[in-house]
């Protein structure tokens, strides 16, 4: 996984730096040893970047959105045309991540009325979904 983490993180600087414009810190929740935060510090040292694996108030620790707070998630959307027929090596990757998620994590992937559901529920106000990087996009979440 850290070596995943480190080519989306690597993606991610390299093509979708302006997710970070603004931003004065940066915390990797869920983030392990740190691997994705070691590439955003490398690349943008003028953001301080923490790492914790586990936080429950994140919400009350985000800026307003005028004052430029936004949480980052880099995760899967499941998207239709991800599932069109003629796509078969991308089918071929959902069907391996959820095999893999029924076995070990109790995870679930989310399509984009997943993930609104979720933020609208937790209390952020608005969101925006950017794919890159095959099945993955970067989601720019707002309180």
């Amino acid at each position: 996984m850290t070596s995943d983490s480190r080519l989306v993180a690597s993606v991610v600087i390299e093509h979708c730096k302006g997710v970070f414009e603004g931003l004065k810190s940066l915390v990797d929740i869920g983030g392990g040893t740190g691997s994705v935060a070691i590439v955003i510090a490398n690349a943008l040292p003028e953001i301080n970047c923490i790492v914790f694996d586990l936080l429950h108030k994140c919400k009350e620790a985000i800026p307003s959105k005028e004052n430029g707070g936004k949480v980052i998630i880099i995760d899967m959307v499941l998207m239709e045309h991800n599932l069109e027929k003629g796509n078969d090596k991308s089918y071929e990757i959902l069907l391996f991540f959820d095999m893999l998620m029924m076995i070990h994590v109790p995870g679930k992937e989310r399509n984009q009325q997943d993930w609104a559901k979720l933020f609208f529920d937790a209390g952020f106000s608005d969101y925006n979904i950017i794919p890159m990087l095959g099945l993955r996009s970067i989601i720019e979440v707002f309180p």
